[in-house]
């Protein structure tokens, strides 16, 4: 994880250890589960109970008139195949948490930039998100169309894209149920005054 000025931060200690259990549990049952509807619930109730988290730590930070959540940029190693889709899923996870996710696909990597409590739950959020991907892919070539259809690369790509514009419609609805970016962008703005640095990936 490469901090604001070159280091390195753990930026999972950004979050609190009661709220980064609840949203694992969340998380994990979304991962177990086969049934599609009861993972996006699943999916957007954690989204909802990290983005209160954010909200909160922003505030609390106003209210001390300090930025102890300061802008950083986390960069993420992505494997083949398939790593413009993989991408995809990683902005979509990142814009929905007020970060900016930029891909560089000669050096397979995205370099990730926010709020250190929104790095956060944007890596938490992505590895287990990335997870049931690879678990829902490898299910829907098992039915659905002919085996060769289902064995070819562009088959592959068009799903883990339209699972990614999916989990976006999930994400901001967790966000929209805590009053997300209502709530952050007034905090920005008390940041701002307070003359901290806000990076904002809307």
């Amino acid at each position: 994880m490469a901090g604001p000025c070159g280091g390195t931060t753990d930026v999972h200690g950004a979050i609190d250890e009661k709220v980064l259990g609840r949203v694992r549990a969340l998380l994990a049952k979304a991962e177990s589960t086969n049934f599609e509807e009861e993972a996006d619930a699943l999916i957007a109730k954690a989204q909802e109970l990290m983005a209160r988290h954010s909200i909160d730590v922003a505030m609390l930070a106003h209210e001390r008139r300090n930025t102890a959540d300061s802008p950083v940029a986390q960069r993420v190693h992505l494997d083949d195949p398939y790593l413009e889709e993989k991408s995809f899923l990683l902005h979509v996870v990142a814009t929905a948490n007020r970060s900016t996710a930029v891909f560089n696909p000669h050096l397979a990597f995205v370099t990730v930039m926010g709020f250190e409590t929104d790095i956060a739950i944007v890596d938490v959020l992505f590895t287990s998100l990335l997870s049931q991907a690879t678990v829902s892919l490898r299910s829907a070539g098992i039915g659905g169309g002919t085996a060769a259809s289902r064995r070819t690369p562009s088959f592959r790509r068009s799903f883990l894209l339209s699972y990614a514009s999916r989990i976006r419609e999930r994400l901001h609805e967790g966000a929209a149920a805590a009053g997300y970016h209502a709530g952050r962008i007034a905090a920005d703005q008390a940041v701002l005054g307070a003359g901290g640095v806000v990076t904002s990936g809307r």
